[in-house]
């Protein structure tokens, strides 16, 4: 039962249609472009020969490209600016349109003409428009050995036309994408095609529950975007909380708690390496997914009382786990010490639902309080299964308090939090 409706345990990973917002927004930006994001010369020399990854990661690229400008390859189409423009404010779909009415009377003799079908194919991707990416894709197989400069990335470009077969058919062109995917990974270097259809593959895969699927896409596209180094990591990490989280549902056993634990301290390593607040951050989150599913996993395979819709005890919940240098979260809200307390539910029952009824539950929640104790600012960080569960506590956490012990002094002490990470393990009743 746990394995087969397990599908709604998405802790944070999107479903196989990408958000918006966890698209490359700086893909193709103008900076990128006058770069060289379309030179052949910084692309026989970069290992990014696709869309510049997202903006915080081009900027700290290990790859320095040339100057050039996508203006200079064709001076005569004046669209260019206009596609420019709107792939630096992350309209794709604009960007994608200005495609259309610049390819048609592109010099396809051009030495960047494979270079150029790429971008666009890459921007119709984005935009959504998986007809007119399989176009450019098509172009590049179809016309590969007759272009005057022959495509140098022929792999990517490979990628490129698997994932918008991909998205227009996933049943039938799952495996051309996987075997795109795998032969992109025994090659060096990193391209934002090939990193977002990795993500795609592996995420469409678990939404259908296609748990040994999960394992080997989620193996290659966490091999991809380890490339990407820190800016990378944590989406890197997602992917391995996948593949460790389908090895698991595929056949559970005890060993599956070591294998997310390995990944659970990866991450906190990850932490500590890491410098910039925002990175430490994303990664936090992953570390606090990676714990919910390590307590599902632990309650799951454990010995322990079969009671439902109540709270797992405290003797069968995880041992002691590695805990970053820093606190990802800090509590600045006063120099005074934190009150002696208890922490009062306001009633909260335990969620119910019959199709997952006798499952382990676990939840990792941030809030802060307020000088009384009561709940601001839920924020649900972890959470298996996902959904109406995390849902019910966020909904019910307002009535939710800090009450001070009668020994506590409220002028020496303080109820008040701002980052306080609250887990809870349950028995689904």
């Amino acid at each position: 039962m746990f394995k087969q409706i397990i599908v709604a345990y998405l802790i944070g990973l999107p479903r196989a249609a990408l958000p918006r917002a966890a698209l490359p927004r700086a893909a193709l930006s103008r900076a990128a472009l006058s770069r060289a994001a379309l030179s052949r010369a910084a692309l026989s020399r970069a290992a990014l020969p696709c869309a510049a990854l997202p903006r915080a990661a081009f900027a700290r690229a290990t790859v320095l490209l040339a100057a050039w400008s996508l203006l200079a390859l064709a001076p005569a189409f004046a669209d260019i600016a206009a596609f420019n423009a709107a792939v630096k404010a992350g309209e794709y779909k604009a960007a994608a349109a200005e495609t259309v009415a610049i390819w048609p009377d592109f010099d396809k003799t051009s030495p960047d003409t494979a270079a150029v079908a790429r971008e666009f194919g890459f921007a119709n991707l984005v935009a959504g428009d998986f007809s007119a990416a399989r176009t450019f894709g098509s172009f590049l197989k179809d016309k590969r050995a007759s272009l005057k400069t022959p495509d140098d990335q022929p792999i990517t470009s490979a990628v490129l036309l698997a994932a918008a077969d991909y998205r227009l058919d996933a049943k039938r062109a799952r495996e051309e994408l996987m075997t795109a995917l795998q032969a992109r990974a025994t090659q060096p270097g990193l391209d934002n095609i090939s990193v977002m259809a990795a993500e795609t593959l592996y995420r469409g895969d678990w939404s259908e529950g296609a748990w040994p699927k999960v394992l080997k896409s989620s193996a290659t596209a966490t091999t991809l975007l380890d490339r990407g180094g820190l800016d990378l990591k944590a989406r890197a990490d997602r992917a391995r909380i996948a593949g460790a989280a389908a090895e698991f549902l595929s056949s559970p056993s005890a060993k599956d708690i070591g294998a997310m634990e390995a990944v659970y301290v990866a991450i906190v390593t990850d932490i500590d390496a890491a410098t910039e607040p925002h990175i430490r951050e994303a990664l936090g989150r992953d570390m606090y997914e990676a714990g919910a599913w390590l307590d599902a996993i632990q309650t799951s395979v454990s010995p322990f009382s079969q009671q439902t819709g109540s709270n797992i005890p405290v003797a069968v919940r995880r041992h002691v786990l590695k805990q970053p240098g820093n606190a990802i979260f800090v509590d600045n809200a006063s120099p005074l010490p934190v009150c002696e307390r208890r922490f009062d539910l306001g009633g909260f029952q335990y969620p119910t639902a019959a199709e997952y009824r006798g499952m382990v539950g676990a939840v990792t929640m941030k809030f802060g309080t307020n000088d009384q104790g009561l709940v601001t600012k839920a924020e649900v960080l972890g959470s298996v299964p996902s959904g109406v569960f995390a849902e019910a506590l966020v909904k019910a956490s307002p009535k939710f308090r800090w009450i001070a012990k009668d020994s506590a002094d409220p002028r020496t002490c303080r109820l008040r939090r701002n980052n306080y990470v609250f887990s809870v393990i349950f028995r689904i009743g």
